[in-house]
């Protein structure tokens, strides 16, 4: 429970560094904190919740890294990827790629966000480095379990047997039980892909919509559809104002998104992963709410103002 109340609090913070805005962060809190599924998990002796924490501090470090609102950011950044490690260690290994691939594609893309993004490149560099000189030295055996076993991840065969042995249950995402299979066919890999994004945002199927589990997923699924509505506003400010710490926290979640939709048919893990790339699909949807609004209220004061011209 400790976890899940300090989740909206980081979500909050991130959101504030990334937008430099108080009415984005506020909104961002308040809908992270009274979230469906967070609040639900929250409340289970489960660790969602830390993978949530872990994957929300990691993304606080980077933004504190970039905008240099702290010396103390590696502290952030650290804890969120130790957590994530010894929770979701094939995920950390692949946020070891991407993360600096990411600053990498900011440095190219930002002008102004470059000489971070470099330094960026170079400290996590740097992290992978060490950690492959010295973890192995200490935990040999351990270590090699452990990336045999992310490996797996790599393997389509291996991804193809995970997503038929998860198509089960009230949760089961193919009803007919015909799986589609990656890399069998370009059609095949597409529907996997596009299908698991459907379930991955959105939770209900819809030939089972009459089931209690589907009707009590409906109010998170249309907070959804608000907060994509509001996100592409909030993905081109963001895009234009914030690039430079825009880009290095979108593409590791874009990344992470599409991982977790190719690999699942289930539409329960879907949602508990989903809360681990909240935060940063807050600060989009939230920005988007805000400049809508500013925008309206833009119009409304040009309309009194052309309406009742002073004397």
């Amino acid at each position: 429970m400790c976890a899940g109340a300090l989740v909206p609090i980081v979500h909050c913070r991130t959101a504030l560094i990334v937008s430099n805005d108080t009415r984005i962060g506020l909104a961002v809190l308040i809908v992270s904190t009274f979230f469906p599924t967070q609040v639900y998990y929250s409340a289970l002796m489960v660790r969602d919740s830390v993978s949530a924490l872990s994957v929300s501090l990691l993304f606080l470090g980077i933004a504190q890294f970039i905008r240099k609102t702290t010396p103390w950011w590696w502290l952030t950044f650290l804890c969120g990827f130790v957590m994530l490690i010894s929770l979701r260690s094939y995920l950390a290994s692949v946020l070891v790629v991407v993360i600096p691939v990411s600053f990498l594609v900011t440095a190219i893309l930002s002008q102004q966000g470059r000489g971070r993004a470099l330094a960026g490149i170079f400290v996590v560099g740097l992290a992978v480095v060490g950690a492959t000189v010295l973890v192995p030295a200490l935990v040999d055996s351990e270590l090699k379990e452990i990336v045999e076993w992310d490996t797996q991840y790599t393997d389509l065969d291996y991804i193809n047997k995970v997503r038929t042995k998860m198509n089960r249950g009230s949760g089961a995402i193919y009803s007919d039980g015909s799986v589609t299979q990656l890399g069998s066919s370009v059609v095949d890999t597409a529907t996997s892909f596009l299908i698991g994004l459907y379930f991955f945002f959105f939770s209900v199927n819809p030939s089972q919509l009459g089931s209690i589990r589907q009707i009590m997923a409906l109010p998170e699924v249309m907070l959804v559809v608000v907060g994509v509505w509001y996100g592409t506003t909030g993905a081109w400010v963001l895009w234009k104002e914030r690039r430079d710490v825009f880009l290095p926290l979108i593409l590791p979640t874009l990344v992470m998104t599409l991982g977790y939709s190719a690999a699942t048919t289930n539409g329960g893990p879907l949602m508990r992963w989903r809360m681990q790339l909240l935060g940063v699909y807050l600060v989009i949807a939230a920005t988007g709410l805000i400049a809508s609004v500013r925008k309206k209220q833009l119009i409304q004061n040009q309309y009194d103002s052309h309406s009742h011209p002073s004397a």
